[in-house]
């Protein structure tokens, strides 16, 4: 294999690794909600919803699930900051 592809396939394997650290330490806090897609002014964009279907806010934390709960939909994400001014960061499944 070239050097070129060790380093990539290398930069890759450690990337994942991290990417699964990260993931592991998000799992086990309550702050993950689902999302749905709707429009608003025709531009597309993520409502989050809680796992009955009810909203869900960024800005509330009653409103979050745990990972388990969330873990079997397609589309779900973390609530990051503090709840006064949080935003959802998209988990790609």
């Amino acid at each position: 294999m070239p050097i070129s592809q060790e380093k990539s396939s290398a930069r890759t394997s450690s990337t994942l690794r991290a990417r699964q650290v990260i993931l592991s330490e998000l799992r086990t806090r309550d702050r993950w909600v689902m999302w749905k897609q709707a429009y608003r002014g025709g531009l597309p964009t993520k409502v989050p919803i809680q796992p009955t279907g009810k909203p869900a806010s960024s800005t509330n934390p009653a409103t979050w699930s745990p990972w388990p709960r969330v873990r079997p939909a397609a589309r779900k994400g973390y609530v990051l900051g503090e709840a006064s001014a949080a935003s959802t960061w998209t988990i790609a499944s």
